[in-house]
């Protein structure tokens, strides 16, 4: 695939060249469990994304192991056909809750009730930062629903019942498209292994937020 082409054009030549198989493995997200006792499944499903739920993490939950097994399905999936990088995902809400030693911040609920945008995009780049140091490209945040009913068991993870409230909060989203590093998204690849220490910057020197996940083509 020509790297100098524009990504609309890549996407289009690929699905193009696309079995009905590749594109069933391309739209499927596997759960970490599932693959990490053999990896080649990745291959062999051409897997287009991998995530870990609540407490699905290597052993031992350290940065390090944390890279080299993302670094291992992105080699498994880079041995199919077509090459196509995977997408780690992970659920980095409020921190990268599943890394041990990784900052934790409030719930998105008690983060609404602050009213601050300014300190709630603070906290995505911290989370980005000591996510993206151990490998996933994704995180599944900031959460934008508007939670009105307490039965829905996870309210916790909506800013508020306020819509107008949700949207300021959302400013993480905004921000990342401003500022994300040219080299996350480069076509050219390969990028270098991100750093596998958790961050220790302070918030406003962190890297843009995970909304906008890059595509690190090899290890």
């Amino acid at each position: 695939m020509d790297a100098s082409l524009k990504a609309g054009k890549r996407a289009e030549l690929l699905l193009a060249a696309m079995t009905l198989e590749e594109k069933v493995g391309q739209m499927t997200q596997a759960e970490r469990g599932a693959v990490s006792d053999d990896p080649t499944l990745v291959t062999t499903w051409r897997l287009g994304s991998v995530l870990s739920g609540g407490g699905s993490v290597p052993t031992p939950n350290t940065p390090e192991a944390w890279a080299d097994m993302v670094d291992g399905f992105q080699r498994a999936a880079l041995s199919t056909r077509l090459g196509i990088p995977l997408i780690y995902g992970v659920d980095s809400v409020h921190g990268h809750g599943n890394l041990v030693g990784a900052t934790v911040f409030p719930h998105n609920i008690g983060l609404g009730a602050t009213r601050d945008p300014r300190l709630v995009e603070r906290i995505a780049h911290v989370t980005a930062e000591e996510t993206r140091a151990t490998g996933p490209q994704w995180v599944f945040a900031p959460c934008v629903c508007v939670a009105r009913d307490l039965r829905w068991g996870r309210t916790y993870e909506s800013y508020g019942e306020d819509p107008g409230l949700v949207i300021k909060m959302e400013t993480a989203i905004d921000a990342s498209r401003a500022r994300t590093p040219a080299s996350w998204t480069s076509p050219t690849g390969p990028w270098p292994r991100p750093s596998t220490t958790p961050a220790t910057a302070t918030p406003s020197t962190a890297p843009a937020p995970a909304t906008t996940p890059s595509t690190r083509a090899s290890p």
